[in-house]
């Protein structure tokens, strides 16, 4: 599949990317934090076009390599979540002129809030990666938070 972004494009095999993460861990295997178990309960209230995106690439979205709660929004009431993803394949640069960092390529804006962008500087690579791998970085905004308590961050 390929993807074309302003300043380059994208080429992934979806079908590639569906095998690997059908043997990685879902986020709370890993880790029980109150981001993390929110982030897994909050997928469910993503923009269609976020979850349409993930799953067009083959990414099953509860298996971030990565989820961070970097912060709390709207009063308590939503949090900003980093993190990252792995993807089988490659990068192309198609602006040269582009004054992007070359390691924020290919930003995206999925829904209002919910952006993507991609590097091929790979951080806690999974064993079951492809030699040729992207990894795609999330900022989402007013991801709402869903726990009965009070939200700490």
């Amino acid at each position: 599949m390929k993807y074309i972004f302003e300043d380059c494009t994208l080429k992934t095999d979806t079908e590639k990317n569906r095998k690997m993460y059908e043997k990685l861990p879902v986020i709370t295997d890993e880790c029980t934090c109150d981001g993390c178990t929110n982030f897994m309960l909050a997928i469910k209230y993503f923009p269609k076009e976020v979850k349409l995106f993930f799953e067009n690439l083959g990414i099953d979205i509860r298996k971030a390599s990565e989820i961070i709660a970097w912060s709390s929004e709207n009063e308590g009431r939503s949090l900003f979540y980093g993190g990252f993803y792995h993807l089988c394949g490659r990068i192309e640069i198609t602006d040269s002129k582009s004054d992007n960092n070359p390691e924020m390529i290919g930003f995206h804006t999925l829904a209002e809030g919910y952006s993507v962008w991609f590097t091929e500087d790979i951080s806690l690579a999974e064993d079951c990666l492809d030699e040729e791998a992207v990894q795609m970085e999330i900022g989402f905004h007013g991801v709402p938070w869903i726990l009965d308590h009070e939200n700490p961050y």
